[in-house]
């Protein structure tokens, strides 16, 4: 890893986290600030549209503005210190990882009665929402004091029968992501980490969930036709910032992302770089999705603070993610002229080109490689835009 701790005449660089939310306290000094907007007083004082949004804005399930750096927790806090203790647990198991955290979740779920495994699962997923847009926001902002992090809160499904997916909510969530790419330009957002995906199947599985859609045809029918609403809005969206660098993790599934139609992973975009997950070894890792993958960094058991400051490992590519946004953010630090095309060139050619399995060959992010690169480059007129 390349660290800038300690190095004097770094240009600050605002990094979006678009996640599930941010806990600001353990980012004192990195955080993005709207002086023009005052803490709490529960009012739009800019007229920018959006209330309190000192250190950014928050979307809710209905993909509506609210309020709060962090999802709203209704567990007590005894509830939360156990889900917290069961995250590492959930993330492996999710990433079909075999690990002793893992086992325990496991067994746990197995001695969970009837009644209450319901309540487990969803109290479980509230802490992920919770805790899951810190994680990567502490890998992106790891080692660069000139990081600065502005918090973009979306608001995922975490119950066990999710929201019934709507047209009109299919409408919503694009106006949503057209508004937080749109705060992304006005307020100089050079990188964008997106550890999230998005799928038909996702919504075909919600309808299916609430006995809705009609027969299985006509509900993929209505799950394609909400999809292109929200994933055209959202890509739209995204190469119309084309002075933004937009990382998007590959994927848990083992699958290819372009053939599921992962989005925002699955974009052929000049602004987008897709970031898959390998092991310590730096093999790649079971989990990872592929198709649409340009770079592989570490995914497997990474460090980082969750709300209130604890540390924990997690695995997945939303870990792998936020190293490429941290190198992204690291060399523009440096060279605050690097254009997109720039940026990515630097991220991506240095990087380390591995055979793995029969023949498949994959490029692992070099984080000093590319700084060489970087300040070898030579100077825009365009001033990275």
């Amino acid at each position: 890893d390349v660290s800038l701790d300690g190095r004097a005449g770094l240009t600050p660089v605002t990094v979006a986290i678009w996640d599930t939310g941010v806990d600001p306290t353990p980012f004192p000094d990195r955080l993005f600030v709207n002086a023009a907007e005052v803490p709490g007083n529960d009012r739009d004082d800019d007229g920018n549209g959006f209330v309190d949004d000192v250190h950014g804005i928050a979307h809710d399930l209905e993909s509506e503005r609210t309020t709060g750096a962090l999802f709203p927790l209704t567990l007590t806090p005894e509830q939360a210190r156990e889900f917290q203790g069961h995250l590492k647990g959930l993330m492996d198991v999710q990433a079909g990882l075999d690990s002793e955290d893992a086992r325990a979740l496991k067994a746990k779920l197995a001695g969970t009665p009837p009644d209450a495994f319901r309540p487990f699962m969803e109290g479980l997923g509230q802490m992920v929402n919770y805790a899951h847009g810190t994680h990567v926001a502490g890998i992106a902002a790891r080692g660069n004091p000139a990081a600065r992090v502005l918090i973009a809160r979306l608001t995922p499904e975490w119950r066990i029968v999710p929201q019934l997916p709507t047209v009109e909510l299919a409408h919503a969530a694009a106006r949503e992501f057209r508004e937080t790419v749109e705060y992304f330009k006005e307020n100089g957002v050079r990188v964008v980490n997106m550890s999230w995906r998005y799928t038909p199947r996702h919504l075909e599985a919600a309808l299916e969930a609430n006995n809705a859609g009609g027969t299985p045809d006509e509900r993929q029918r209505l799950a394609r036709e909400m999809f292109v609403i929200t994933a055209d809005a959202l890509r739209d969206a995204i190469a119309g910032a084309p002075g933004i660098l937009f990382v998007a993790a590959a994927g848990n599934e083992d699958e290819d992302n372009r053939f599921v139609e992962s989005v925002p992973a699955s974009f052929d975009l000049p602004n987008v770089i897709t970031a898959g997950a390998v092991d310590r070894a730096g093999d790649e890792a079971a989990f990872t999705s592929y198709g649409k993958t340009e770079v592989y960094a570490n995914g497997y058991e990474v460090p980082s603070v969750v709300p209130g400051g604890d540390e924990i490992p997690m695995s997945g590519t939303s870990m792998a993610a936020p190293q490429v946004a941290n190198l992204a953010a690291k060399l523009l630090a440096v060279r605050a002229d690097l254009t997109v095309d720039q940026l990515r060139r630097a991220i991506l050619e240095p990087s380390q080109e591995r055979t793995i399995g029969e023949g498949k060959r994959i490029r692992l992010l070099d984080p000093k490689a590319s700084m060489d690169r970087a300040r070898a480059m030579p100077r825009s007129q365009t001033d990275g835009v």
